[in-house]
């Protein structure tokens, strides 16, 4: 009877190349000085966190696309000569309650969008639940970026 391939091969490697260490999220590994590991599994309750979070990415741009139907309803584009730049302002009344949600929900939307910009790399695995090698689903490989040492300002 052979071993599933894939468990034997995990062990093999955890057992000659890899060195056990504890990482802020549980068991990681190190493969000599350079390369780190970090296993991962998929929880349904991160999953559905996930989606949470695209479904909010998409509800900021609808948001958006009603304010500008609201700004630009009932215009008439007919031509370069004949253009309109204001609508009746049908959902929030008038201009001044128009720019002031725009400038809310720009604001918004634009820290909202930055944090994902910022934690784009780290997202995915921050749903995930960190476990051992043998129960990953999703392994991490990432290395640790040396810092250059100034020895003279000259």
């Amino acid at each position: 009877m052979v071993p599933s391939t894939c468990c034997s091969i995990n062990k093999l490697y955890m057992r000659f190349f890899a060195k056990d260490s504890e990482s802020k999220y549980g068991t990681a590994a190190a493969v000599g000085n350079e390369l780190k590991l970090q296993p991962y599994r998929n929880v349904p309750l991160g999953s559905l966190a996930y989606s949470l979070v695209c479904a909010a990415s998409l509800l900021w741009m609808a948001i958006y696309i009603v304010v500008l139907v609201d700004y630009y309803h009932d215009c008439q584009f007919e031509s370069i000569d004949s253009t309109c730049f204001y609508g009746d302002y049908f959902i929030f009344g008038d201009y001044d309650n128009n720019s002031w949600v725009f400038f809310t929900l720009w604001w918004l939307s634009m820290a909202w969008y930055s944090m994902l910009l910022i934690n784009k790399d780290e997202l995915r695995n921050m749903l995930r639940w960190p476990c051992d090698f043998e129960e990953a689903e999703v392994i991490r490989v990432w290395t640790e970026e040396e810092k250059e040492e100034v020895l003279s300002l000259n």
